[in-house]
């Protein structure tokens, strides 16, 4: 599961804020476990990172239109 939010908190070091809803079982892992890993997206797939945004977006939309979520 993605996380539903994460940004930059400090650069030096570097830190991040994520934020995973409580009711996910990926929330449960995480807490259980005391593991989590963030992967950034380097500058060489920025292409990839759009597409795969858009093709979210658009199911975002369609389940929202046929009430499935």
């Amino acid at each position: 599961m993605a996380a539903a939010w994460a940004c930059a908190l400090e650069i030096t070091p570097a830190k991040v804020t994520v934020v995973l809803d409580k009711s996910t079982k990926t929330r449960q892992l995480v807490e259980q476990s005391g593991y989590f890993a963030l992967q950034v997206a380097c500058f060489d797939q920025i292409d990839m990172v759009h597409q795969l945004a858009m093709v979210y977006s658009i199911a975002f939309l369609l389940f929202t239109i046929l009430n499935l979520i």
